[in-house]
């Protein structure tokens, strides 16, 4: 995998995707979650006014696609510049690209934040660099190979690398797109939260994973964004401020607890009664197993004779 570059080469853009920008704190951590998610948007502003490159964003801006005035104001005011972003199923309502004019990234894109792409094309640097972008739920289409011009395809999409990521999934490994899409020099996705490289044949696909550790199954995860370098079709980690200190796993453990409890109580349940006999059965069992007045025990049983 080529991730050595020389001193003199320049980065073309800076890949990313899955921010899931949010005012509430995920469950699982522990720290001033909001005060993290800034301090990572401030880095990347920061790289990319160090190398003075576009950032294209692989979708999934927002957490939810109604982002509260205050989560969407401090956005306008703080995001980097020159965003180039396919809209994610959490950008748009009911997961609904035709939605999209209700949404909190269409507001962005009107304050002159971001630029959508969506089934088009756009020139990134000069004439050596087209994007297309595809959305959520849409199909990207195949293209020609183009001779002395860097073809980058983003899209936002479920695909995976050495194992499936769920049980049914029927989503193409990052091989097997890679390899139906051969036109494009850089395939850019979103939407799988674990980042990995994959190369076929000198070209590149880059999930850069999400941007923040979101879940108790991140703790090994180091956020990061790439810088693409179009000049030989490479790119290069940088990792963000991040640290596994604050995940936290309490809540699965409460959850789990809580389920062993009910697979106990199930299970006594078994023990005392017969499954399978009547409801009188079962309850004329229970009065003779447990004390109750006699008062009570006529109500239950006229109750259950009307």
């Amino acid at each position: 995998m080529r991730t050595i570059h020389r001193a003199t080469k320049k980065p073309t853009c800076i890949l990313t995707a899955d921010w899931h920008l949010r005012e509430d704190t995920p469950v699982c951590r522990m720290d001033d979650y909001w005060k993290a998610q800034a301090e990572a948007i401030e880095f990347i502003y920061d790289l990319q006014l160090q190398h003075t490159c576009p950032i294209i964003h692989a979708g999934d801006m927002f957490d939810h696609w109604k982002p509260s005035p205050f989560l969407l104001a401090w956005a306008i005011e703080y995001l980097p510049d020159e965003i180039h972003v396919v809209p994610g199923q959490h950008d748009l309502p009911q997961h609904n690209l035709d939605l999209l004019s209700k949404s909190g990234l269409n507001v962005l894109e009107k304050a002159g934040r971001v630029k959508c792409l969506g089934e088009g094309i756009r020139p990134l640097v000069g004439d050596s660099t087209t994007v297309y972008g595809y959305a959520w739920g849409q199909t990207p289409q195949k293209i020609a190979f183009t001779e002395g011009c860097r073809d980058i395809l983003v899209l936002h999409t479920m695909t995976w690398t050495h194992r499936i990521p769920f049980p049914g999934c029927k989503a193409d490994s990052a091989h097997a797109l890679l390899k139906k899409l051969s036109g494009y020099d850089l395939i850019v996705t979103g939407d799988n939260h674990q980042p990995f490289i994959v190369e076929h044949e000198g070209r590149v696909l880059c999930n850069p994973g999400s941007m923040m550790q979101m879940a108790a199954d991140q703790q090994s995860h180091k956020p990061r964004v790439y810088l693409y370098y179009a000049e030989d079709n490479s790119v290069q980690p940088v990792y963000l401020p991040s640290s596994s200190d604050y995940i936290s796993r309490e809540h699965i453990d409460r959850a789990e607890e809580r389920d062993q409890r009910v697979e106990a109580f199930v299970s006594r349940l078994k023990d005392d009664f017969e499954i399978g006999l009547s409801f009188e059965k079962n309850l004329k069992e229970y009065f003779e197993k447990n004390k109750a007045k006699k008062e009570v025990k006529d109500l239950v049983w006229k109750a259950v004779e009307t």
